[in-house]
């Protein structure tokens, strides 16, 4: 989420920064390609953000299903993680 404060608004929204579509294991055996998880994606997402806003301290929020010591060790240095 970005943090945006709107001139006709008297509070500041949250908006989503990216998202992304994950396809199933299923699919990539489908078409052949190796199944990318959701915490490679997720890294992905989050170091790229940290690179667009590298000026700004970044706190990414994420489900317990991402809370994966892989992904928070990789993204450490970078951005704050929170999740449950």
């Amino acid at each position: 989420m970005l943090l945006v404060e709107l001139p006709w608004a008297n509070r500041v929204w949250a908006l989503p920064l990216m998202t992304a579509l994950c396809s199933s294991e299923r699919s990539g055996k489908e078409r052949r390609r190796a199944p990318r998880t959701r915490t490679d994606r997720a890294r992905q997402r989050l170091g790229l953000a940290a690179r667009w806003l590298p000026d700004r301290a970044s706190v990414g929020t994420a489900a317990s299903s991402f809370a994966a010591l892989a992904l928070l060790a990789a993204v450490r240095a970078s951005i704050t993680v929170v999740t449950r």
